[in-house]
């Protein structure tokens, strides 16, 4: 019985310590959604469209 509790005290103190390894990282990066708002002019209508005010609570935020 002490055996037990000894080992399971020893796997508690021990594993914390095993999230903090150290990963490689692969350095291969790709880009999967972007967001391009630096045009002039309005809003790009073809891609984007306004949602109408509703009845949240945050209508009184939102912009005309």
């Amino acid at each position: 019985m002490k055996k037990s509790n000894i080992l399971f005290i020893l796997l508690l103190l021990v594993l914390p310590f095993v999230a903090c390894s150290d990963k490689k990282e692969s350095g291969k990066w790709t880009l999967v959604w972007e967001d391009n708002f630096n045009r002039d002019g309005w809003l790009d209508t073809i891609s984007w469209s306004k949602i109408p005010r509703g009845r949240s609570d945050w209508r009184r935020y939102m912009s005309d």
